[in-house]
């Protein structure tokens, strides 16, 4: 656990912390809010599992890697996020994830956390911040509208596509 940020406005009164991603209890608190919001938002439950977040987490290479967790009055997890730090290529760049639970969104919490992320970035002399959202095929998720009220501008746009194991062989003579 490192250093603590204390952060009011007149929507929100969160503690924001740095967590260890080897400690069970910060992690599984870090993830909470990350699950619900890409829950959410993709639709997709499961689509990152605790497990996968935490294996990258704690076995990056040639990257320093920053969580942070948003805690409410009462306790509750509201928001993290992660702030990669590139070592060896590409030192200039930080790329930052915020995700916010639902039940917490436009209050304030999302941008604590981009604040502390970016004071970050700087003081790991980054000049070049970096996101990324998920979302669904023909729908603008929250995350885009959020990152570019912070001055964010899209860049690249990536398609994914899953396919469930095992396929549904009706649905793949369709495709064929």
């Amino acid at each position: 656990t490192g250093t603590a940020h204390v952060v009011a406005s007149p929507h929100v009164d969160v503690r924001i912390g740095e967590i260890d991603p080897r400690d069970d209890d910060d992690f599984a608190r870090w993830f909470a809010p990350f699950d619900a919001a890409q829950t959410h938002d993709v639709r997709l439950p499961g689509l990152w599992s605790l497990k996968g977040q935490r294996g990258i987490s704690v076995t990056t290479h040639a990257t320093r890697l920053l969580h942070c967790v948003a805690v409410s009055s009462t306790g509750e997890a509201v928001g993290s996020a992660r702030l990669n730090l590139p070592e060896r290529d590409n030192t200039h760049v930080a790329s930052v994830f915020v995700a916010v639970s639902p039940a917490h969104r436009r209050r304030g919490v999302g941008t604590a956390l981009l604040d502390v992320a970016t004071a970050a970035a700087r003081e790991h002399a980054r000049t070049t911040i970096q996101s990324f959202v998920d979302e669904p095929h023909g729908e603008v998720a929250p995350g885009v509208e959020f990152l570019r009220k912070h001055g964010f501008a899209p860049a690249l746009a990536e398609v994914r596509r899953d396919l469930t194991l095992p396929a549904d062989e009706a649905r793949l003579a369709v495709l064929e």
